[in-house]
């Protein structure tokens, strides 16, 4: 149902068929309460003129009920005999009034109707309607009745039938404003004014029931000749009744004779035929330079898509619900080798017999409106070669909004997945050597955090895999313990790893004994840091080697101890000691004598 204050200034066709009928359904309901009050106003507006008939104010508010209906039933159920029932009955009782005025013609006399009563109150000399208000109930009945069943040909069947209906309704108003009533009374009875003016409003209704037929597409397309029909109508509707009724007024006032009347009139049509027809040209005019201007802004517009899609840097194409090329960028040409072929209008399938069925299922979706996006998928090429493509469809859409075809966006990542799998397999290898190697290797970033360390490392300063080694940071580098050769305790900035990282520098095999806070055990190592910058100059990491010697230098102190104990020996014998008392030399499998011991021997 339309909002009431729509119905006021109707905007659409079916404002305006909601808007007529409710004046239908006013007048016929006035006129029952004229008649139940005896008010002269509702019944005939003017005393002189012909009230309207009881049993016209019934059909009149039956048609508006069953017009009401046709806008808000939907129109799969219309079909059923009970919804048309309004219509029906609206047709058989103008059908049987015509009826009696035939009878009563033909005979010269009026058929008995005593012996059934019903009949007496509608088709009896007083209370039946006017012959042209019978004529007009039997057409608009059809029409309804043909609008009822959801069909277009009965519907133009339908608007062809009340189109005459529509004409002589308008005839009614206008003889009342003219003064000759005479035009549509048969057998002295006439046609009320307010049932003139219903009929009209129940033709617009029947009009606008259905928008779609041969007759109102005219006054409802989008098209430059409906826009200038649905302005000039009022006009043609409104304009000669004014200058009939001032040429009337005139004449019977005496202003002048009817032949002056004739000429005024004639001259009146013209100069209003002249005034339309200017207003005509202009508005085709206006209406020609804005298809012009449209039409230039979608050239530009499309050149601009065609620029955009033949540099675009991913590979385009468009396709119709036949997965046949509509349009293509050169990218995809080329990407697909595709170059020197006529593809337009050709099938996808047909170019690449061997796609894969699931091409064929995303295809469907993207018919269905599913938008579909894959990153890595093998693609078959004309040579029989596979190339790695990543694609994304998307569905468009036609002017009626309904899906034309399909649009894919693709990018050929052969090249790229090679370098990722190349990558991939680098990384594979240096985690496995990174794994197995028996230095420690951390890497640390410029804020002195640990972000990679090696299990050697974590087996060096006795960690485990779930330490926080990673959370060290600038204020516990102190909790390291770093000492130099000679013992002295080193300041956290002169640590080796500390110092790279801080100067950028890089430090190489710096023999240094540290005590981890993890470790209560001093280890001698060989400390080498190497800076890493980013491509700004800006320092990125630092690459720490850690080399375990504690044993080695164990085993060089007790060398050493062993060479001064020879030393000392040979010194003794040399000035004639006994050597009852041998030194001790402490036994190891893998200690042997420095050449120094073997010069002095």
């Amino acid at each position: 149902m339309q909002r009431w204050y729509s119905l006021l200034l109707p905007r659409s066709v079916k404002s305006i068929s909601w808007l007529a009928i409710l004046i239908v359904f006013a007048i016929g309901s006035l006129a029952l309460v004229g008649w139940m009050l005896d008010i002269t106003l509702l019944k005939s507006i003017e005393p002189r003129w012909t009230p309207i008939k009881v049993i016209t104010a019934i059909i009149l508010i039956l048609s508006a009920m069953e017009l009401a209906l046709l806008q808000r039933i939907p129109s799969a159920v219309r079909k059923y005999i009970v919804l048309q029932a309004p219509g029906l009955l609206v047709g058989l009782v103008g059908l049987l009034t015509i009826v009696i005025y035939a009878i009563a013609m033909i005979t010269g006399q009026e058929p008995p109707l005593k012996y059934v009563s019903f009949f007496n109150l509608f088709l009896s000399p007083l209370e039946r309607m006017a012959l042209l208000t019978a004529i007009l109930f039997l057409i608009n009945g059809c029409a309804m009745i043909l609008l009822a069943s959801d069909n277009r040909r009965a519907a133009d069947i339908a608007h062809a039938i009340a189109l005459p209906g529509f004409i002589l309704s308008y005839l009614i108003p206008v003889s009342y404003l003219l003064g000759v009533q005479s035009m549509h009374e048969s057998m002295h009875t006439a046609v009320a004014l307010n049932t003139g003016i219903a009929f009209c409003a129940l033709s617009i209704a029947i009009f606008c029931t259905r928008s779609d037929t041969w007759l109102m597409r005219v006054f409802t397309g989008a098209h430059a000749g409906s826009v200038m029909a649905r302005r000039l109508l009022p006009a043609l509707l409104v304009i000669p009744l004014l200058i009939g009724w001032l040429r009337i007024y005139g004449e019977h006032a005496g202003y002048f004779e009817s032949a002056v009347g004739v000429v005024l009139v004639a001259i009146t049509y013209t100069v209003f035929l002249l005034w339309l027809l200017w207003l005509s040209a202009r508005y085709v005019n206006q209406t020609d330079d804005k298809q012009q201007i449209a039409e230039q802004a979608l050239r530009e517009s499309e050149q601009k898509l065609r620029l955009f899609i033949e540099h675009a840097p991913a590979a385009i194409a468009m396709f119709d619900l036949d997965m046949r090329y509509m349009a293509v960028s050169q990218r995809w040409l080329t990407d697909y080798e595709l170059a020197d072929h006529d593809i337009i209008g050709r099938s996808h399938y047909e170019i690449f017999p061997e796609i894969p069925e699931r091409w064929r299922k995303v295809h469907q979706r993207g018919l269905a409106g599913v938008i579909e996006k894959c990153e890595e998928d093998p693609f078959p090429r004309l040579d029989g070669s596979i190339d790695w493509v990543r694609w994304e469809v998307h569905p468009w859409h036609d002017h009626k909004g309904n899906i034309g075809g399909i649009i894919i966006f693709s990018e050929v990542i052969t090249e790229r997945k090679q370098a990722v799998d190349e990558l991939k397999w680098i990384t594979d290898r240096f985690r496995v050597l990174n794994q197995n190697l028996i230095s420690g290797v951390a890497l640390i970033d410029e804020g002195g955090r640990f972000v990679i360390v090696n299990p050697a490392f974590l087996r060096m300063f006795e960690l485990s895999e779930d330490s926080d080694i990673k959370n060290v940071n600038d204020r516990d580098w102190a909790d390291w313990k770093v000492f130099e050769e000679n013992g002295t305790l080193l300041d956290v900035d002169e640590h080796p790893v500390r110092k790279a990282t801080m100067t950028g520098k890089a430090v190489r095999n710096k023999l240094v004994s540290v005590r981890a806070p993890s470790s209560s055990q001093l280890k001698w190592m060989l400390i080498s840091a190497e800076p890493i910058y980013k491509p700004d100059g800006r320092l990125d990491a630092t690459i720490c080697t850690y080399q375990d010697i504690t044993e080695r230098k164990k085993t060089e102190e007790t060398l050493r101890e062993n060479e001064r104990e020879f030393v000392a020996m040979f010194e003794r014998a040399a000035v004639g000691k006994s050597l009852s008392d041998p030194p001790r030399i402490e036994s190891s499998a893998s200690i042997r004598p420095s050449r120094t011991c073997w010069a002095t021997l």
